[in-house]
């Protein structure tokens, strides 16, 4: 029985040795394989940080569909301090083996099913490999005693599929809302430390995410996690793409997922009333002036009443906006805070979604604030008054 010595992606020897044949992502003569257009995408798996202690001579290598190619050799007594990297490309729907082949008898050694292991992929990382042994007079009637390599960890090949979690959702505006992307490789292992990138919309109607996008890095499990919440009721699309090649832009052949969100409306709070009065404006984040004033009150069984008036005097963004329906109000515990929901008239055409968010903190206005939300895009911010008064309290 011959001794094959331990051939490892990680770890450090003493004593340095020529490599045979050169550096090459194929090594010796044997040809990259060819590709037929329409086969199936291409992939490329990474061996880093290659070192050989080899007591016979060995060679590395892989196989494609049957044919073996040879990627770097070693002679007899070869001990290593300095490792190499290989890329090897091969289809999505090609089975790749990776082996070590005893030259001394020209034994090959796969990393398979069954006493040899399991190889499922390669990724970018290093990846140790146990003693092993190999008997060149092996046969089918003379079995090798013992294994002949042992994997002391699994390797995973790149990413291939996204799956988005939960597919779709409702929640209440104003809550938070989380999705979960688990990214696997073409062998089902999750795949970790890849960034996944994260965006909102399109959304019907518009309904302000915050924040609209993101991005995490997977973690062991594969996992990636991204939360938002939204200020207006509607339907968000929230897209997500592996970066598999680190880029940070999504391509074509890198895995992606798709979920829906609906945001509803909040219940209203029974026998909450706003009122706005004495001509109520402030600077909005535009620059401009803008008036506002009106009211709006929850009866004890829950109906709605109230309208709503804003207008922007320009000259940056004019517009008039008139409510038409009154369809969620909301207030604080303790009458400091209202979100009043409704659909408007903008410049006396169309139906859009608005939000109004007023404090009352007394003293006539002088410490009240106010702000409005279009669905055409508008966004007034939240500002105090310049004159007026909001005043929030029990009908």
């Amino acid at each position: 029985m011959k001794r094959l010595a331990l051939l490892a992606f990680a770890g450090t020897w003493l004593v340095a040795c020529e490599r045979s044949p050169t550096d090459s992502d194929i090594a010796g003569s044997l040809p990259r394989p060819s590709f037929a257009v329409g086969a199936g995408a291409e992939q490329t798996a990474t061996l880093t940080n290659v070192l050989f202690e080899a007591c016979n001579a060995l060679s590395l290598g892989y196989e494609l569909d049957g044919a073996q190619h040879i990627l770097e050799s070693r002679p007899f007594g070869c001990t290593e301090t300095v490792g190499h990297d290989h890329t090897i490309h091969y289809r999505a729907d090609q089975t790749l083996r990776i082996f070590l082949r005893d030259d001394s008898c020209n034994e090959w050694i796969f990393y398979e099913d069954g006493p040899h292991g399991l190889v499922l992929g390669v990724n970018p990382y290093e990846v140790a490999i146990g003693d092993a042994f190999i008997d060149c007079s092996s046969s089918p009637e003379d079995p090798r005693p013992v294994p002949n390599l042992k994997l002391t960890k699994t390797i995973t090949g790149r990413p291939a599929s996204l799956l988005l979690t939960p597919p779709v959702a409702t929640n209440t505006v104003g809550a938070q809302h989380c999705v979960t992307a688990t990214v696997r490789d073409d062998f089902g292992n999750p795949v970790s430390d890849v960034t996944v990138f994260f965006s909102v919309g399109p959304s019907v109607p518009p309904t302000f995410p915050s924040p609209s996008m993101g991005s995490q890095a997977t973690d062991a499990n594969g996992q990636a996690m991204f939360c938002y919440t939204a200020s207006l009721p509607g339907v968000d699309r929230i897209h997500a793409f592996a970066d598999a090649n680190g880029d940070g832009t999504e391509q074509p052949t890198e895995p992606k997922g798709d979920a829906e969100k609906t945001w509803t409306l909040p219940a209203s709070t029974v026998f909450c009333e706003v009122t706005i009065t004495d001509g109520g404006w402030i600077i909005a984040n535009n620059t401009d002036r803008a008036n506002f004033g009106g009211n709006a009150k929850v009866l004890p069984d829950g109906t709605l009443q109230g309208q709503q008036g804003y207008r922007d005097q320009g000259p940056v963004q004019a517009m008039d906006v008139h409510s038409t329906e009154i369809t969620a109000t909301t207030c604080s515990q303790d009458r400091t805070t209202a979100t009043i929901f409704g659909k408007a008239t903008i410049d006396g055409a169309g139906s859009h979604v608005f939000r109004i968010d007023v404090t009352d903190g007394g003293s006539g206005g002088s410490n009240d604030t106010y702000g409005i939300l279009l669905d055409n895009g508008y966004v007034s911010g939240q500002h105090p008054l310049g004159g007026g008064n909001v005043t929030i309290h029990n009908n």
